[in-house]
Order: C-alpha cells, then structure tokens, then sequence
C-alpha cells in the first residue's frame, strides 16, 4: 500500500504501508496455504490476515506539521461469513505514533 490517508476537519496523517503480509486461516485458526480452497468445509480457508508495518509520512495535527512515525496495520476478513448487514466485511485497525 502506497499511501492512505485518515482526515477530520482538516487535519490528517498520511501512511505508507511498504510490505504488507497476508495470512490465511481454517475456521479453528490454524494456517491454510493460499493456494486451499475458500469456504470449502473443514481445513478450507474461511478467514485472512493483512498486516505489516507502517510509516507515517506527513499530515497536520491540529493545523501543525505532522514530521514521521511509525505503527503497524491490520485488517482481518471472514471469508465466508454471509450475514447481513457485515457479512464478508473487513475489520481494519491502524495503530501507532506520530511526531508534531
């Protein structure tokens, strides 16, 4: 991921997520190689992990400059869950510090 941005009332914080990596899991959470089949029944991928570190490459806070960080992204998926309203939706969690 190139660069994201996170924005309130004119302030935001710019990232980069150089090496994102994603993780495949069975529905008891043990491993699954990419290449096993999605929602296929037991030992099946139902679930994916992307994660990796972050850097904080600008922004405003509170109108000042925003001058690095650092802190990790992740963002998990239930591949094979269908209920409405969230079904198959990404949780996402971006977490770390930056200097004004």
């Amino acid at each position: 991921m190139d660069s994201y941005v996170i924005s309130k009332s004119g302030d935001h914080v710019m990232l980069s997520a150089p090496v994102l990596t994603q993780y495949f899991t069975d529905s008891t959470g043990a491993p699954v190689q990419a290449a096993t089949p999605f929602c296929a029944g037991a030992g099946s991928i139902t679930s994916s992990t992307v994660t990796g570190p972050i850097v904080v490459t600008g922004g405003l806070d509170n109108g000042l400059p925003i001058t690095g960080g650092a802190g990790t992204f992740t963002s998990s998926v239930n591949h094979c869950d269908s209920f409405a309203p969230f079904g198959n939706s990404s949780v996402t969690d971006i977490t770390g510090t930056f200097t004004v």
